[in-house]
C-alpha cells in the first residue's frame, strides 16, 4: 500500500509536541517560585493627597498612589523587582514580620 507524505500531519505531531514541552515547562517554573508574604506600612499624605507605603525590612521596596487599590498593586510590582535583585541569601534574610503594638504613653 502506497502511502502519501503529507507535511500537515508532522507539523501538527510537532505542534502538539512542542506544546506539551512548552506546558511542562511552565509547570516546572512555576512550582519553583516562591510565594513571600510581606505587611506594608500604608499612611496617608494630607498635603499630597496621596497614599504612601512602605515595606518595612526590604530596601528600597516603597511607593505612593492616589487610591489604595493602585498602592496595592504599586508595591507588588516593587516588592517583585526588589525581590528579582536579591540572592538567595538577602531573601533569606529578610526579617520577618511579627505584628503591631499600640504603645500609650501620657505626657
Amino acid at each position: 500500500m502506497y502511502r502519501q507524505f503529507n507535511p500537515f500531519n508532522q507539523y501538527k505531531i510537532l505542534t502538539l509536541i512542542y506544546c506539551k514541552v512548552k506546558i511542562n515547562i511552565f509547570v516546572r517554573i512555576k512550582f519553583h517560585k516562591m510565594i513571600h508574604n510581606f505587611t506594608a506600612e500604608i499612611m496617608r499624605d494630607n498635603e499630597l493627597n496621596q497614599y504612601i507605603g512602605i515595606v518595612p525590612g526590604l530596601p528600597g521596596a516603597h511607593s505612593q498612589a492616589s487610591t489604595l487599590d493602585e498602592l496595592y498593586l504599586n508595591l507588588k510590582d516593587v516588592i517583585q523587582l526588589c525581590l528579582q535583585e536579591m540572592t538567595e541569601d538577602e531573601i533569606s534574610n529578610i526579617p520577618e514580620f511579627i505584628g503591631i503594638q499600640n504603645i500609650s504613653v501620657a505626657v
